[in-house]
């Protein structure tokens, strides 16, 4: 096989990742076992993807609650963009006003404290469902849901989804404008399973003819510099014809939802096979089932944490000692003021 770019840096990717990004669809919902690298190598490459193709815009991270944003997602983001050369405090930063060597966003936000900023003007809001109204006011051109059986889809439908409505005039063109990414492992709740239901929502046959097309792309590409390296120059018309191609699978894109499931084996040339085998022997048989293989199982129906209500519940996050944590902490720094949730007395 022959590289399409020769100098670039041979990466790898699983095949659930590089199926999200090969698909590309407007939506896309993966729902995968533990470690199989959604964060890693799903949600980063298409936040960089979304910011560095619509310079300006503002994209929207949602996540369960502050503390997971700050000791899950973005971690797993920073380290990605990391590897692939994009520096912290060089092509982007987080939670303060970003240099004047970085351009403008076309809607500066009314407070940096919750945004990433990269160097092209493009921005992500952190939008927290601990915090009430984050997504108020604010005009989208994509979002991210990380951890997407721990979001409330009330919240999401009414608050967020409404805000994806992007800036028309500026990426109208590009296929992704509006773009979701939704991300979770299986769930065990029937709350937690809303995202399950967006597997009606794809139509195969365009996520079969979006396929096509990219191997179509990349048979062509192969063709031109096997050409080229021949010493031949490639006719107009089979340039011409793969920009058609290119043009013809994004208008694909740009109304596709594709939905997809993988257990965590996906993932086993870097888990190995002992990882598996520890998670067997160390989890329940229905957690196992769930979270590594991927299974949909069903509710627990009798078991405690799963007969809970949301007035047993509540979110006692001290937000004021978060925020003064910054982005760059220890993890020590993360204690009992800063709970997921806590359990209420009978």
């Amino acid at each position: 096989m022959i590289q399409t770019n020769p100098k670039a840096t041979p990466t790898y990717f699983n095949r659930p990742q590089l199926q999200a990004q090969y698909v590309a669809a407007r939506k896309t919902v993966i729902v995968a076992g533990r470690r199989t690298g959604k964060t890693d190598s799903i949600a980063a490459p298409y936040s960089l993807k979304m910011m560095q193709r619509m310079p300006g815009s503002t994209g929207g991270v949602v996540v369960p609650t502050f503390k997971h944003g700050l000791t899950n997602t973005l971690p797993g983001l920073f380290a990605a963009w990391r590897r692939w050369g994009y520096k912290k405090g060089v092509h982007f930063v987080v939670g303060r006003r970003p240099p004047k060597s970085f351009k403008q966003p076309i809607t500066d936000p009314e407070d940096w404290e919750q945004v990433i900023s990269f160097y092209n003007g493009s921005i992500a809001v952190i939008l927290s469902q601990d915090r009430q109204g984050a997504a108020n006011s604010l005009t989208l051109s994509w979002i991210l849901v990380d951890e997407a059986k721990f979001i409330d889809p009330v919240k999401l439908y009414q608050e967020t989804f409404p805000a994806n409505g992007g800036i028309k005039t500026h990426f109208a063109r590009h296929s992704f404008n509006h773009a979701s990414l939704i991300l979770s492992d299986m769930p065990q709740s029937k709350k937690g399973s809303w995202f399950l239901e967006c597997e009606k929502e794809m139509d195969p046959e365009i996520i079969e003819a979006i396929e096509g097309g990219v191997y179509e792309i990349w048979r062509l590409k192969q063709k031109i510099l096997e050409m080229r390296k021949l010493g031949v120059e490639p006719p107009a018309y089979l340039r011409n014809h793969l920009r058609r191609l290119d043009a013809n699978i994004n208008r694909l894109r740009s109304v596709a939802t594709y939905y997809r499931e993988y257990s965590s084996v996906e993932n086993i040339e870097l888990l190995g096979e002992q990882y598996l085998r520890d998670m067997k022997r160390d989890l329940t048989p229905l957690t196992f089932q769930t979270s590594i293989m991927c299974k949909k199982i069903g509710i627990a129906r009798d078991g405690f944490y799963s007969s809970m209500k949301e007035d047993h519940k509540y979110n006692d996050s001290d937000f004021e000692y978060l925020d003064s944590l910054g982005y760059d902490f220890e993890p020590e720094a993360i204690d009992c003021r800063a709970p997921d949730f806590v359990i209420a007395s009978p």
